[in-house]
């Protein structure tokens, strides 16, 4: 999978926002449901660091204006995927 390296680097950046975010839903400052598996799933997302583990995997994978996602890295970026609705830039 290749990647456009300036959508990759703001998305890198939206799942860095990520704990933020999902800390302002469980207190109530947004008006977003979430199921228990989402919950689980965001926050092992949050505790592993995954969006950093997905671009420690791809730095090596750069060449020009593309990324390059290994087969970790994609399964790794579509799981991330799931979540990029929470966060408001």
């Amino acid at each position: 999978m290749i990647v456009d390296k300036k959508e990759f680097s703001a998305f890198i950046y939206k799942m860095s926002c990520l704990e933020y975010t999902y800390s302002t839903i469980k207190n109530g400052d947004k008006n977003i449901s979430l199921s228990k598996r989402e919950q689980d799933e965001i926050e092992t997302i949050i505790n592993h660091s995954l969006h950093r583990k997905l671009l420690t995997s791809s730095k090596r994978k750069c060449f020009g204006s593309k990324v390059k996602l290994t087969k970790e890295a994609q399964a790794l970026y579509r799981k991330l995927k799931e979540y990029e609705y929470l966060i408001d830039i």
